[in-house]
C-alpha cells in the first residue's frame, strides 16, 4: 500500500541521515570596518577580535551549536557548551 512505501521510505531517509555531510561553520568574531579602512591593510596587519563567551556554530543560517574557545593539549578547540535542535 502507499502508506507502507511511504513508511519504507522514511525508515531508509532516517537510517541515511547520520552519513549526511554538513558544512559546520564556527563564527568567532565579526568586525566592522569601511572600505577605506580595509583598502589600507597589508600583510602583517593585525585586527583585533572582541570574541564573546560564547560563540555559535552554525549549519547554513542555522545555529546548532554553542561553545567557547578552549586548549586542549597546546591546540585551541571549540569546547561545545550547548547542543540547539536542527
Amino acid at each position: 500500500t502507499d502508506a507502507e512505501e511511504q513508511e519504507g521510505l522514511n525508515n531508509q531517509l532516517n537510517a541515511a541521515l547520520p552519513a549526511v555531510p554538513v558544512r559546520l561553520r564556527v563564527v568567532l568574531s565579526e568586525l566592522s570596518m569601511t572600505l577605506g579602512e580595509l583598502q589600507t591593510l597589508q600583510v602583517g596587519d593585525v585586527l583585533a577580535l572582541d570574541m564573546p563567551e560564547l560563540v555559535p556554530a552554525v549549519i547554513g543560517n542555522q545555529t546548532c551549536l554553542s561553545g567557547r574557545m578552549a586548549e586542549a593539549k597546546g591546540a585551541l578547540v571549540y569546547q561545545v557548551a550547548a547542543v540547539n535542535q536542527i
